[in-house]
């Protein structure tokens, strides 16, 4: 136990006990090594731990199975009264599990859960909104590509359906005869993300009808891009979660999610605020933690269009999320 002096009223000093902050972060399984989502979560955490000094215990398995063991072994342990812990699942595959078997009130002790876009009972979650920047990128293929497909993980993830939509309306500007195609590599939730392979072949058929594929498939996007890499041609893609362009010349922009930033915001405010809203947190286009890079490449045609579609997109976004 660490202790710290303060003064009292009659000038002397009394020993306060500090609290001891633990971080357990559980990754989706095999979901480091994406250059993406999971590594960019690893190196938020890592540098908000290096700030808020923070005892931090790291978790990856091979399975969801294995993973939510560990969780079960975490609710049941025993932590003093000087200790505040956070249970973080860096991604949703653990998000059905959590709606079946959501944790019981535990002071001292946070369930969070990356990414979902309503309430679990006491389970703090926040998402980064993704309509609007995928809604630009749609713009901006709509300018170069005859056709367009997306390549997704799979059709129950939530958060796939809002940038599918948005990739979609920003494509078609409202048009049911220009609408994209869109292709799942896996049938359930959690699943599709580590598909590289499956991809790779799927973007060979896809190429043969469109010009343009957005793929949104976490490590599998690799599949997509090394194909670029491997037939070059009047073909394009963009990346998500990341600047990707360093991939493939062909892709003409990412949709950047600053997950770093927002878990820094976010683990901030538990360790020096002590609370934690209990809504669902949304970041969207209009904050800092969503944006569009357009590559280098191509910033002569592009950021012209990106910068002047940027309202837009947000008034849009708005609209889907809240106009419902």
């Amino acid at each position: 136990m660490f202790l710290c002096a303060a003064c009292t009223k009659q000038g002397g000093t009394e020993e306060l006990p500090s609290k001891r902050y633990e971080v357990d972060v559980l990754f989706s399984p095999s979901g480091l090594g994406d250059s993406g989502y999971n590594d960019i979560i690893l190196y938020g955490i890592q540098q908000t731990q290096m700030k808020h000094g923070y005892s931090l215990t790291m978790h990856l398995t091979d399975s969801v199975e294995k993973g939510w063991s560990i969780y079960q072994q975490w609710l049941v342990e025993e932590v003093g009264d000087d200790v505040e812990r956070m249970m973080i699942f860096a991604g949703n595959d653990y998000e059905a599990l959590l709606r079946q078997s959501p944790p019981e009130v535990m002071e001292g002790s946070k369930v969070v859960l990356f990414e979902t876009d309503s309430l679990i009972p006491n389970v703090y979650t926040f998402s980064l909104e993704t309509y609007g920047a995928a809604y630009c990128i749609g713009k901006m293929a709509s300018e170069i590509a005859y056709s367009a497909a997306v390549l997704a993980a799979n059709p129950e993830d939530r958060n796939l359906k809002h940038c599918i939509d948005g990739f979609r309306d920003g494509y078609s500007g409202g048009d049911p005869m220009n609408d994209i195609a869109v292709c799942y590599l896996a049938e359930r939730m959690g699943m599709g993300y580590d598909m590289a392979d499956r991809a790779y072949q799927l973007s060979y058929e896809l190429y043969q009808w469109h010009s343009f594929v957005f793929p949104i498939a976490g490590r599998s996007n690799m599949g997509v891009w090394r194909y670029l890499r491997e037939y070059p041609g009047r073909v394009y893609s963009a990346g998500i979660d990341g600047d990707m362009s360093k991939f493939s010349y062909q892709i003409i922009a990412s949709l950047v999610k600053r997950l770093d930033l927002a878990i820094e915001e976010f683990i901030a405010a538990w360790i020096n605020d002590g609370v934690l809203t209990d809504e669902n947190v949304r970041y969207g286009l209009d904050t800092e933690f969503v944006d569009v890079a357009v590559s280098e490449e191509y910033k002569d045609f592009f950021a012209p269009l990106a910068d002047g579609l940027e309202q837009e997109a947000i008034e849009r976004e708005r609209e889907y999320v809240y106009g419902k």
